[in-house]
């Protein structure tokens, strides 16, 4: 699958970045005697909504405004207090539906939930199972367990692997576990995400995956497994960002004799997978909850938690369950954060991540046989001005400081709010402007012909947009919202058969049946990758599922993925050629940018979402427990 709509969270492999600084004042110490409940003295209580609406109103830029709220938050904690044995670290995963659990082979998976999963078990923490860490820049380090290379010259990356790596089956990890995972997803019938460049680039993917060959040639090992050279057709900016260039290997031995088609849905993926990572899964109840123990041979160390328990919970029950210490650690849900801004036995902390809301439009459809979109000008939604009246009706701004108190961010481009230096500030966006939606709406001949209050397409027949929307918390008051909005400008829009959807049916709708539905529109989110480039979500990709393709998009894509954007330079001027073709047709707009904001219970001794930290300085492995039982408000 695909995008991760409003529960988020595509994930990206550094959504999840946790190290850690900063106090919990009041804490008891582990050698003084206290109940579970007690909980440190109040502290002051800040309106820290308020503030963050200010903000909005103070910024000149959304940028600005996310910059000031995400200062409010520690964005790392770290009590100095020690671990206390034989605690269980109780961790919540919001979720209004179950998970898939496609935990295993890390080619498989399709949401931010399951990323984070499976950053306890797959390898290091923030890398979600990579052979490589992750820099502050977003790029491939050097402090994973493996180093890298590239000669541009040559169109080679190489690969070099530490000895003392193992599977959780004692089994030695090797590149050709690597070699194995490209090797799946160039297979025929691989339908995961995974297919994507700059994997695809391999020397000999295609004609491997053709059954033309017997091994993808641009992959050479060493005698030893442990040097891998990658050869390309082409080298591409995106080989150097994590998340781009697959580097998650996959066990060949957990797989073997299994049919490629069949993985999905194996014991190796959904009931006992295996990684290399400090904690070992036990036991998997589907889409509800996980069992992990710590793993004595970690390659960083015997994790300080002997046992951590993941259970699903819906978005409404997290405020209550963090204040009663049901929980140490959860992704908190900012439409409540108003009520439970002042918590005394948690404490939030913030996280820049490049997640952003978005509506996008139906206009084509995907051809399964050439795995390409193909724009329909048939389509409700192919007319250029419809789509952009619909971004300038939208009132965002309201949205943000209301249900999301000041926490969310209308968005100004399509450009990802985590790549600070390739937005172009000159592109105008779409501020809430009704006025303007309706001058373009006239221009394209979209005429209230009956005087019904509502507009007709060109042709004169009655236009009703459908709309797909997934279920959530506050759905009502966000879907009146828009459909408000939309209404004002004389547009029509009512929701697919009538009700919201399970996200994961959706999404199976929207990439796989997409050839005959009814939808115009839908609401999503997207968590984008590390690398900055749109082909993975935006592209010739099944999880695109606006099906937007023109050759000038397509052309502008081709040249972020060419040498030449090596250059820094270059490539700030190809993405300012993309927000503004975006600008111009629009086949989606981002509704607002994102930050998490996590609250993690008084007794977690360690927690960081800033990128880039080392591995070897922080982990799952290092987090402890300092109180045998989480605090209680």
């Amino acid at each position: 699958m695909k995008k991760i709509l409003l529960c988020t969270l595509l994930v990206t492999l550094v959504t999840f970045v946790m190290a850690g600084c900063g106090t919990h004042d009041g804490a008891p110490a582990v050698d003084e005697p206290h109940a579970a409940d007690d909980a440190p003295a109040p502290a002051e209580v800040v309106d820290v909504a308020e503030a963050a609406v200010e903000a909005h109103a103070a910024a000149t830029h959304p940028l600005e405004a996310m910059d000031a709220v995400l200062a409010m938050f520690p964005m790392y904690i770290d009590t100095g207090l020690p671990h206390v044995e034989g605690t269980t670290f109780r961790f919540a995963i919001t979720s209004d539906t179950p998970w898939s659990g496609l935990f295993g082979g890390g080619i498989f998976h399709t949401s931010v939930i399951e990323d984070n999963i499976r950053s306890l078990f797959a390898g290091d923490f923030a890398a979600s199972g990579s052979i490589f860490s992750v820099t502050p820049d977003w790029q491939f380090g050097q402090d994973g367990i493996a180093n890298w290379s590239q000669d541009l010259s040559a169109n080679t990356m190489t690969i070099h692997l530490q000895e003392d790596v193992y599977w959780h089956d004692g089994v030695p990890l090797t590149l050709d576990d690597l070699v194995f995972a490209i090797e799946v997803i160039a297979h025929p019938d691989y339908t995961g995400p995974r297919r994507t460049p700059p994997t695809t680039q391999l020397v000999g993917f295609e004609e491997f995956g053709a059954g033309d060959a017997d091994t993808i040639s641009g992959l050479t090992l060493s005698n030893d497994n442990r040097t891998l050279i990658m050869n390309f057709t082409e080298m591409s900016p995106s080989m150097v960002y994590a998340g781009s260039l697959h580097t998650v290997p996959m066990p060949r031995h957990a797989f073997e004799g299994i049919p490629v088609a069949e993985m999905p849905e194996s014991d190796a993926v959904l009931v006992n997978p295996i990684g290399w990572g400090p904690f070992i899964v036990q036991n998997v109840v589907a889409g509800e909850a996980v069992h992990l123990v710590r793993n004595e041979n970690f390659v960083r160390g015997v994790p300080l938690i002997e046992e951590i328990v993941i259970e699903r919970i819906t978005t409404e029950v997290a405020p209550i369950a963090m204040e009663t210490g049901a929980y140490d650690i959860v992704e908190f849900p900012v439409i409540y954060f108003g009520d439970h801004q002042n918590p005394t036995n948690f404490t939030f902390s913030g996280q820049l991540i490049g997640d952003y809301n978005y509506i996008s439009f139906r206009v084509g459809h995907w051809d399964f046989d050439n795995n390409v979109n193909v724009f329909d000008t048939t389509r409700t939604m192919s007319n250029t001005n419809l789509r952009r009246a619909m971004a300038y009706a939208a009132d965002e701004e309201s949205l943000a400081n209301t249900i999301f108190h000041g926490l969310r961010f209308p968005a100004a481009t399509n450009a990802p709010a985590h790549h600070r230096g390739l937005h172009d500030h000159t592109v105008p966006g779409f501020p809430f402007s009704p006025q303007r939606a309706m001058e373009l709406l006239d221009e394209a001949g979209f005429i209230d012909t009956t005087g019904d209050g509502f507009r007709d397409d060109p042709n004169g027949d009655p236009l009703t947009i459908i709309w797909a929307f997934p279920t959530q918390p506050m759905e009502e008051i966000i879907i009146a919202h828009y459909i408000q909005n939309w209404a004002s400008v004389g547009l029509r829009v009512e929701l697919w058969q009538g009700r919201t959807h399970d996200i994961f049916y959706l999404w199976d709708v929207l990439d796989y049946d997409d050839d005959d539905d009814e939808i115009d529109i839908y609401m999503g989110a997207w968590s984008p990758a590390a690398d900055p480039s749109p082909v993975g979500s935006w592209g010739h990709i099944i999880w695109n599922a606006s099906r937007y393709t023109s050759a000038g998009y397509d052309a502008i894509l081709d040249r972020m993925g060419t040498p030449a954007a090596f250059d820094p330079d270059y490539m700030r001027q190809v993405f300012s050629d993309w927000q503004w073709y975006w600008y111009h047709n629009m086949p989606y707009y981002p509704t607002m940018w994102r930050m998490n904001l996590w609250a993690a219970n008084n007794r977690v001794t360690r927690w960081d979402n800033r990128v880039g930290i080392p591995p070897q300085e922080f982990g799952w492995h290092l987090i402890g427990l300092s109180a045998p039982e989480p605090y209680s408000s």
